[in-house]
């Protein structure tokens, strides 16, 4: 397990208005940028003089402006924003606007969709995390350079115990009950992913990662190309009932599902391409809708305590090589020159093939381990040659003609 697919936001939590947030393992400590707002301090909306580059440009409720957003009052169920104090991205959620002395133990509902589009300055925007449902997530600019993001979300329904320490494979036994029983939950974070290899941030942004357990933990296993879900919970609600309703959702972009997890074709990603493994006796079920940007996968129905999903990739066709010279060694005889396809399709590739030809000619082929591949047998003058890469499920479609 050595690549995590997305961040381990391990705590987000919110009493009485106050929301902590953890920072992903492995973010960079640093100064935040010029202007950034005080951490743990509620974002004001944008005005076009006071606030403008680190700002809410505006937060809605079904639709509708929250418009005492920035002065809400007393029992208020307001959205809210918060930048992290080392400037490294934001937190967000829903939390009722109330003294010390209320509880908001029982915020809302579930079904009231919230959308947030947030000023960020300087700090680009990169993966959306936390307790939340039914999210989507933009990344935009302006034309100064500056990011900006647009998240919706609903609620869900969150059971924690503030006693225990929920970690991986632990959070009590299946006696435990919950301190904590909320409808209406939501605190998440949009971060830029400071810290991490440059490959790893760019192929993850715009990836949503959702569950409603107290801990978890999602990782990508390059050796078996599996993606592995950890979550810990409590495994009863506070009066004593089994907890029933947990959920968990990621949204993988098209460049994770490529670069990383070796799918050639995004789009005919099915959930018939996994091999799901889930606990014995569980009764969770699971989907999977392909969209433009990517893939969207939804655990629903878990019951805790510590269970462990696995979603592991079955083997495709590769992707196509990526030929980039073709040069004529001589009259007749063309070296084409190319690299691996980006996704192997998670099978070995054991062989490539070579066709050149002379316009209106016929094609001559090369069958070879890997670049260059010598074409003979051609007519004399310029050629087209393309590549195609072979594993145990068949060839690739050919690759882009190059000229020599």
């Amino acid at each position: 397990m050595r690549t995590r697919l997305l961040a381990a936001l391990v705590a987000v939590a919110a009493l009485l208005g106050t929301a902590l947030v953890t920072l992903p393992t492995g973010t960079a400590e640093a100064a935040p940028p010029a202007g950034w707002p005080t951490g743990g301090n509620d974002w004001h909306l944008c005005n076009g003089s006071t606030y403008t580059r680190y700002c809410v440009v505006s937060a809605q409720r079904n639709g509708v402006d929250v418009t005492p957003y920035d002065t809400p009052v007393g029992n208020m169920l307001k959205p809210w924003v918060r930048g992290f104090s080392v400037g490294h991205g934001v937190g967000f959620g829903v939390d009722l606007y109330s003294s010390g002395s209320a509880s908001d133990s029982d915020l809302g509902n579930n079904t009231d969709l919230y959308k947030l589009v947030v000023n960020v300055g300087e700090v680009r925007p990169r993966e959306m995390d936390g307790t939340f449902r039914d999210a989507s997530f933009l990344i935009g600019r302006y034309p100064s350079g500056d990011w900006n993001f647009t998240i919706t979300f609903r609620p869900s329904s969150r059971h924690t115990n503030s006693s225990i320490t929920c970690t991986l494979g632990s959070c009590g036994d299946d006696s435990t009950k919950a301190t904590f029983d909320r409808v209406g939950w939501a605190a998440g974070a949009v971060e830029d992913l400071s810290g991490y290899p440059a490959r790893e941030a760019i192929n993850r942004t715009g990836s949503i990662r959702a569950t409603s357990a107290q801990y978890e933990n999602t990782m990508y296993d390059p050796d078996t190309d599996s993606i592995i879900v950890d979550l810990s919970n409590p495994h009863r609600k506070g009066n004593g009932d089994v907890i029933t309703d947990g959920t968990y959702e990621a949204f993988l972009p098209n460049a994770y599902l490529v670069n990383e997890m070796s799918i050639p074709d995004p789009s005919t990603v099915s959930l018939a391409s996994f091999a799901i493994t889930k606990p014995g006796s569980s009764a969770a079920t699971f989907s999977l809708v392909r969209e433009t940007r990517g893939i969207r996968i939804k655990i629903a129905n878990i019951s805790y305590s510590a269970p462990r999903f696995k979603f592991r990739t079955k083997p495709t066709k590769p992707g196509k090589p990526r030929p980039y010279k073709v040069v004529k060694t001589s009259r007749t005889t063309a070296k084409v020159k190319f690299s691996a396809p980006l996704a192997n399709g998670n099978a070995k590739i054991d062989k490539y093939q070579a066709r050149c030809h002379k316009a209106g000619k016929p094609w001559h082929y090369k069958i070879g381990k890997g670049s260059p591949l010598k074409v003979t047998g051609l007519k004399s003058g310029k050629v087209s040659c393309q590549v195609r890469a072979h594993n145990a499920k068949g060839w690739s479609k050919y690759s882009a003609s190059v000229k020599s």
